[in-house]
């Protein structure tokens, strides 16, 4: 079902070889529709792809690893059901910890406040972001 270029191919190769650069000029280019927009961002590719190259560009690169996470968990929690709000707690918990390693404890906040205000009527949702908000669950 493949045809030229095989860009997840090559994605893979730059990755092996570790040349971040190549990779990441191949998954921008991959993940862009032909006039030029980020609409449908990579949307063909599976979780692992994305993953794979934010973890490999998160030193070089982490504003864009964590525009990638930002994708991914907003793609679980679109799902709306209790198995993606965790699977989106995975990249949620990646966001936090690369803002707070860069002193960007503000940002974390202010993006987890928009979560909450945007998903507010998701109570399972709501849970897993106040456990990432270091609030207590039961509500006392």
């Amino acid at each position: 079902y493949s045809q030229p270029p095989y860009t997840e191919v090559l994605i893979d190769i730059a990755l092996s070889e570790k040349n971040i650069e190549e990779a990441l000029r191949l998954y921008d280019g991959g993940g862009r529709r032909k006039n030029g927009s980020n609409e449908g961002f990579g949307s063909f590719w599976g979780e692992g792809m994305h993953v794979a190259i934010a973890e490999a560009i998160r030193e070089k690169y982490p504003d864009r690893a964590i525009e990638i996470w930002k994708y991914l968990a907003q793609r679980q929690i679109g799902y709306a059901n209790p198995k993606a709000y965790s699977q989106a707690a995975h990249s949620l918990r990646r966001i936090q910890k690369m803002l707070q390693a860069r002193n960007k404890d503000a940002e974390w906040k202010r993006y987890l406040d928009a979560l909450r205000m945007e998903n507010k009527r998701r109570p399972r949702l709501m849970e897993i972001l106040n456990s990432l908000a270091g609030k207590s669950i039961v509500a006392g």
